[in-house]
């Protein structure tokens, strides 16, 4: 920083306890402004042509897709256990879906006995 700012800088927080923020002068405004305009133009230069998505930004939204489907995926596959249920449901009545919850959970703790002898290494 060149002398003569801070040097404006003291002068004027002599009195004052804390520091007030310096604002920008019009030449530090201007070359700000300069470079934000310059890197906008940058930015739509990465498009390739006029309407055509550039590489990165079809790239950037692929990455986001793919975020939000992993972020949802457990959600997303309880409503589809969900609806298998209520299809189940709809389609043989809440009993049949009972004994069929009851069969899968008796082959689910047989499969667990058999894991915890040694007997099968499968993974159901």
């Amino acid at each position: 920083m060149d002398p003569k700012h801070s040097q404006l800088d003291n002068d004027t927080n002599k009195s004052k306890k804390t520091p007030t923020r310096r604002t920008l002068t019009p030449a530090a405004k201007a070359a700000q402004v300069e470079a934000s305009r310059k890197y906008r133009w940058k930015r739509r230069q990465i498009l390739k042509e006029p309407g055509e998505k550039s590489d990165a930004y079809v790239e950037g939204v692929k990455n986001a897709q793919q975020r939000y489907r992993t972020k949802n995926s457990k959600y997303l596959a309880f409503k589809q256990r969900l609806r298998r249920q209520e299809a189940y449901i709809a389609k043989y009545g809440a009993d049949a879906y009972h004994e069929r919850s009851q069969r899968q959970q008796a082959r689910a703790e047989a499969a667990w006995a058999l894991q915890a002898a040694g007997a099968c290494n499968n993974h159901f």
